[in-house]
């Protein structure tokens, strides 16, 4: 459902224009595709007037060397959190000792290459090492408070996240100052934080929508870790099986088979695996109704675009379901996972 978006300044970047003849080292993290995907506004207003490298990995890597053929990349190791608990700090508890593993790991290879390459900025979206001394150092970051029921595991996560950030000489947060336009709410209330500045959201989808050329009747986009993505996009599929007479998209966001070609063929009209933004942009233009997650960066696309949609928090991650929570009192329509696995009726209604 399109509406008239208030988010006419989404991208407005001018303060961008004084970064000219510089070399530049993006850093995006690989959790799903939304790190990459907001990063590319960033790059590609600032690709012209100077000289851009990128070092990532994952599919985050994939789908900006897609974006990008033509920069040159390197690769920086994996966080690879895996989601093998429900309990989402378990899960973090768990992976704790490869993560710091990695964040260190990373920070030597960023301050190798800021010797090789000799930067002048680096530009991190939540990597927690991609900072050197050696080098101005900025991190874009949305989620700054860490959200849990437990007020003890989030203040400990909340303190842990400030002080990785604040080893950074800017946080770039991608939302309006707190106001009524926010769209990131509690999460990125930022005190604390030193040199914090609010840079308005990024996207990487055009306003102007894509004209219609076919009619689609629900797209489906999805991304993020995994098993929690492959969960997710078994259980729609299985689902929408009873729509399956509809013109219905599935964007699956993950080049990894996790259920068979046949039966998702069966069911959508159309099934991409990595989409480029121009044919996001078209099938989101397209589609009358789209079920999505409620991760930020798919938020931020469609406040862009002035779309509204079905947003699904991923099971046990506290600031999907807080995003989830605060935009459907804007006009959107939001349902968890295991409510619809246990009643698919419910996402049914929404459809209907």
């Amino acid at each position: 459902m399109r509406v008239s978006s208030i988010f006419a300044n989404v991208n407005d970047l001018s303060f961008l224009d004084e970064l000219r003849k510089k070399r530049i080292l993006f850093a995006p993290l690989d959790w799903g595709l939304g790190h990459a995907t907001r990063s590319s506004a960033l790059i590609e207003r600032l690709i012209d007037q100077n000289e851009i490298q990128i070092a990532s990995s994952g599919i985050a890597s994939i789908w900006l060397k897609n974006r990008f053929p033509h920069l040159q990349f390197h690769d920086l190791p994996s966080y690879d959190i895996r989601y093998r608990f429900k309990p989402m700090w378990l899960n973090i508890l768990i992976s704790l000792p490869r993560l710091i593993g990695a964040i260190r790991k990373e920070h030597q290879i960023v301050g190798q290459l800021v010797k090789l390459h000799e930067y002048d900025l680096i530009i991190a979206d939540h990597r927690f090492g991609t900072y050197c001394k050696d080098c101005r150092s900025v991190v874009v970051a949305h989620q700054i408070q860490i959200l849990h029921p437990n007020r003890t595991l989030a203040l400990l996560s909340t303190t842990l996240n400030r002080y990785f950030l604040n080893r950074y000489d800017e946080v770039w947060i991608p939302d309006f100052a707190k106001n009524k336009n926010s769209l990131s709410g509690r999460l990125s209330e930022s005190s604390k934080i030193r040199n914090a500045k609010y840079i308005g959201p990024l996207s990487m989808l055009s306003s102007n929508p894509s004209p219609k050329e076919m009619p689609i009747n629900i797209a489906v986009i999805l991304s993020g870790p995994e098993p929690s993505r492959s969960e997710l996009e078994l259980s729609l599929t299985e689902i929408l099986e009873s729509k399956k007479k509809l013109h219905i998209v599935l964007i699956r966001g993950s080049d990894i088979i996790a259920i068979s070609p046949t039966l998702l063929n069966s069911v959508f009209r159309t099934v991409i695996d990595i989409a480029d933004s121009d044919t996001i942009l078209k099938i989101m233009s397209n589609a009358n109704q789209i079920i999505c997650r409620s991760g930020y960066s798919t938020i931020m696309d469609l406040e862009a675009m002035g779309l509204k949609a079905i947003l699904i928090p991923t099971n046990n991650q506290p600031e999907q379901q807080y995003l989830a929570e605060f935009h459907g009192t804007r006009g959107y329509k939001s349902i968890n996972e295991k409510d619809i696995t246990q009643d698919p009726s419910l996402l049914l209604s929404l459809l209907d």
